[in-house]
């Protein structure tokens, strides 16, 4: 109940229409996530439970039920809430002032009924209150009689909220590693951060990783773990990422051709000019005004424009490619890390050094999949929006060019109509 009462505070506050219109919609559904549908879930949960439990007999009791009837909308609702919760933080770690005069206005309000320190704390209630299911199921298993008709749904609710919970704290993880090694990207930019982070286990990993690369390039030990999914996805991801690296060098070096002709153009006709400048002669005036207009009007004003509205976006995504291309390397590093586990576990001479392989296998085996599932989830999204940008980059691209050579296309024929005999 007092779940359900604080999730439907703060959805009135928040979201609801009596909420502050200055923030857009867009922005709260990006902090508060899907939370109509967690009030939305409580409720009926709530009404399940009093209908299954409230003026019943102890006998006929059936807590099991209410789980199992929600149990697909629970693991709908609260695994696309944990996805972005992430998201939702990064939001609030912003400090924008009319953000943040928003979020302290709805806390003061809150306050009144709950206690609490922020607002972060009380958007992790759904995901504590997910995790948490299991254990209540399990105490109610331990009080409930194996005859008793909830007995089995009870049983049957629990590998289901276990499963769910197992789904959600690898979504926690995935985000985890993406968020530390986002950071890690970010603070080793430099060779002496790099330097300065090196430790003995650190070096230890790296020697290991390379021992791993050596037997499989001998064939000694071969790499056993392979995600077709996974490498179809980054084949794809670094053919999208070349084409915007080559489409940007071609265009530069498009521009750097096209002026060099223009003012190599420009001086012969100057040249020209200076020839027969002690006759009047008009051709040679227009064609000396032609040149300078292309040179001048249409091919700088044209490379602003490209270089605004083409490369300039171009160039950004490619930055904004880094992380995924090193968290990509990192998938590799775990993979080497899990090869490295599998290899060390089948040395194993005694018990003692079996299970703490064992542990080491299982951490590295976590890690390895919760990058490589992030990322098959994630690639498949990036690479669609980067195509997107490439394509209407390239367009823009295509219509301006079109555009240049129509105006000196045009400018031509204006001179050509002027010139009576022109050789």
């Amino acid at each position: 109940m007092d779940f359900y009462r604080v999730m439907k505070l703060l959805y009135e506050i928040y979201i609801g229409q009596n909420s502050d219109s200055s923030i857009s919609n867009e922005l709260k559904d990006a902090i508060f996530c899907n939370l109509k549908d967690i009030v939305d879930l409580s409720s009926s949960l709530l009404n399940d439970f009093e209908l299954n439990i409230l003026n019943q007999r102890p006998e006929e009791v059936r807590v099991g039920r209410c789980f199992l009837k929600n149990c697909e909308t629970i693991r709908v609702v609260y695994s696309q809430y944990a996805q972005y919760i992430e998201y939702s933080n990064n939001m609030l770690e912003k400090n924008e002032k009319s953000l943040n005069n928003f979020i302290d206005n709805g806390l003061t309000i809150i306050r009144q009924h709950v206690n609490t320190l922020d607002l972060q704390s009380l958007l992790l209630k759904p995901i504590q209150r997910v995790l948490k299911y299991p254990l209540l199921l399990q105490e109610l298993i331990k009080n409930t009689e194996n005859y008793h008709i909830d007995y089995q749904d009870l049983l049957e609710a629990l590998k289901s909220m276990q499963d769910v919970a197992t789904y959600i704290n690898e979504i926690k993880r995935r985000h985890e590693l993406i968020v530390k090694y986002g950071r890690k990207i970010k603070e080793n930019s430099t060779i002496s951060n790099k330097m300065s982070k090196l430790t003995m286990h650190s070096m230890i990993k790296k020697s290991n990783r390379i021992s791993v690369k050596l037997s499989n390039a001998l064939r000694i030990n071969t790499v056993t773990t392979i995600d077709v999914t996974f490498d179809d996805l980054e084949n794809k991801f670094h053919c999208v990422e070349k084409m915007i690296k080559t489409f940007i060098k071609d265009v530069i070096q498009l521009i750097s051709t096209l002026k060099e002709l223009l003012r190599t153009q420009m001086t012969s006709s100057e040249s020209l000019h200076e020839y027969f400048s002690d006759e009047k002669n008009e051709e040679i005036d227009h064609y000396v005004n032609l040149n300078s207009l292309v040179l001048n009007d249409f091919i700088s004003k044209k490379t602003i424009l490209i270089h605004e509205k083409v490369l300039k976006p171009l160039k950004n995504l490619l930055e904004c490619l880094e992380i995924p291309n090193k968290l990509i390397v990192k998938r590799r590093d775990k993979l080497l890390d899990y090869e490295f586990a599998k290899i060390n576990i089948e040395k194993s001479k005694d018990k003692f050094s079996f299970r703490s392989n064992q542990d080491s296998l299982n951490e590295s085996q976590k890690n390895f999949e919760a990058l490589n599932n992030q990322l098959i989830e994630e690639l498949p999204g990036l690479i669609r929006r980067c195509t997107i940008v490439f394509d209407k980059c390239y367009q823009i691209f295509v219509l301006t060019q079109k555009n240049i050579y129509q105006n000196i296309h045009l400018e031509i024929e204006k001179l050509i109509s002027k010139v009576s005999i022109f050789i």
